[in-house]
């Protein structure tokens, strides 16, 4: 059995949960392959890039993605540039012909805006495909999380994240070029690591008709587990006698993944008892100023996000939308109770009062009133009784049973 992963990018929360499932492929003994359209990273086994990092079409899908698609779809009022994601099921990239793909047996694709061009693809290929959702934007008229809109589920229109003044049909004609691309293929499966969001695909006018399975992400508890606090605050320079709020995220331009509200409930703390330790990229113009904190360039070694964890008494996660993110099962695997907002897939991950807290309004006062909660029921969170409970929900082998049966099942359907 030969499985091609097909992913944008090999970094970003996407890409992690990709990889993730490509080792574990791995040292399961299959033979697993990785594909993206450039190397950011030289450590990942089997991993081929579809361009070289300098090519031309690197520059002009750059060309693409920051200046041309910021300017056909400027966000409508209510939503900011770094807020609204909306992608083209265009691409410049032809990955169907890649050799890799040509040599597996099945094609597993995940995050693909900006690399899987609908038509050519799925015109194209001829083996069988499954698809993990990391987002919506599969089955949106361009959009990566519908909110309150329902458009995915009738038909996309006008969409209300962007502005129609220069493409006002832009959503209405990607939906449909997704939706005609989708019917003519018979050989789609759709799986998602959230029963969240395996229900809103299920729903939508592009998927609804297709076999959907609840594939959970895969996390090594070998490298996400109980650590020496002591040894990873020293190493990373926290102040031991504070309670150390750990925020991580892919790039803090990223608005939706809520470091804005984060900043405003701090403020609402007292600011001698905490300390923050802010990972990511684009941590330049981050500042806090209520309380003492650390930042950290966005980490690419596991056992060193692992260290920040353990480091860490809390994760705070504000994110006001999410399918079933990496940092939150990573920090429970490593011990480290996590606050978040109730969205998403974000409620199957934790259990409100015994993993931490779950929020059910977004907003600053209610995240800073977990917080002081967590504070005054600390005592409460065993380091030990979560890792424990995450090791159950999370560990890779047991996750990574339902992946092996349907790829089964794929093949067999093929040899007949």
């Amino acid at each position: 059995m030969k499985v091609v992963h097909v992913n944008s990018n090999d970094v970003g929360g996407a890409a992690q949960a990709s990889k993730n499932l490509h080792y574990a492929l791995l040292r399961m003994g299959i033979h697993s392959t990785f594909l993206s359209k450039y190397y950011h990273s030289t450590q990942l086994k089997n991993h081929y890039a579809y361009l070289k990092h300098k090519s031309v079409h690197h520059y002009m899908d750059y060309l693409l993605e920051n200046y041309l698609l910021r300017g056909l779809f400027p966000p409508n009022d209510g939503y900011s540039q770094d807020t609204v994601l909306f992608t083209s099921p265009h691409s410049l990239f032809r990955p169907e012909v890649a050799d890799i793909i040509q040599a597996a047996d099945i094609v597993h694709l995940h995050w693909t805006s900006h690399f899987l061009d609908y038509q050519n693809f799925f015109n194209y290929i001829n083996k069988p495909v499954v698809w993990s959702l990391h987002d919506m934007n599969a089955f949106t008229g361009g959009c990566h999380y519908a909110h309150q809109c329902s458009g995915f589920i009738t038909g996309c229109t006008t969409c209300p994240q962007i502005g129609s003044t220069n493409q006002p049909q832009a959503a209405e004609t990607y939906f449909i070029i997704k939706k005609q691309a989708i019917e003519n293929f018979k050989k789609l499966l759709i799986a998602a690591p959230s029963r969240w969001m395996l229900n809103q695909s299920a729903k939508s006018l592009i998927f609804k008709n297709l076999a959907h399975f609840y594939l959970p992400n895969v996390y090594d508890p070998n490298v996400f587990k109980i650590g020496d606090p002591v040894y990873c605050k020293n190493k990373w320079n926290i102040p031991s006698h504070k309670i150390n709020l750990l925020f991580v995220v892919h790039s803090f331009k990223i608005q939706s993944k809520g470091f804005g509200l984060l900043k405003l409930a701090i403020k609402l703390l007292p600011q001698d008892n905490f300390h923050c330790t802010l990972v990511g990229k684009d941590l330049d113009d981050i500042f806090l100023n209520d309380i003492t904190y650390t930042k950290v360039n966005y980490v690419q070694k596991q056992v060193e996000m692992a260290e920040l964890y353990n480091a860490a008494e809390i994760l705070m996660h504000p994110s006001i939308c999410d399918n079933a993110p990496n940092t939150i099962a990573e920090s429970l695997l490593c011990g480290t109770p996590v606050i978040a907002f109730n969205v998403g897939g974000v409620p199957e991950m934790i259990e409100d009062g015994m993993d931490g807290f779950l929020t059910y309004r977004q907003s600053a006062q209610d995240f800073a009133d977990a917080i002081l909660k967590f504070v005054q029921q600390r005592t409460k969170f065993n380091r030990e009784t979560i890792s424990t409970r995450a090791t159950l929900k999370f560990n890779d082998t047991e996750n990574l049973k339902p992946y092996l049966k349907l790829y089964s099942e794929m093949m067999d359907e093929t040899a007949h």
